[in-house]
């Protein structure tokens, strides 16, 4: 699977839930694991998405 194919899976997944759901966002405690699940966290939150 090719990277646009994975986001593309990835954001059809997100926007199947109701915007209710709350979703997990998992990270690791290093320097790049903070900044993606904090990406990850901003994106959801514009989205209308609790976490």
């Amino acid at each position: 699977m090719r990277l646009e194919e994975a986001a593309k899976y990835a954001a059809d997944l997100l926007h199947s839930l109701p915007k209710k759901s709350k979703v997990r966002v998992i990270g690791h405690v290093d320097a790049d694991g903070i900044a993606s699940a904090s990406i990850v966290a901003i994106s959801l939150a514009r989205a209308g998405y609790r976490f």
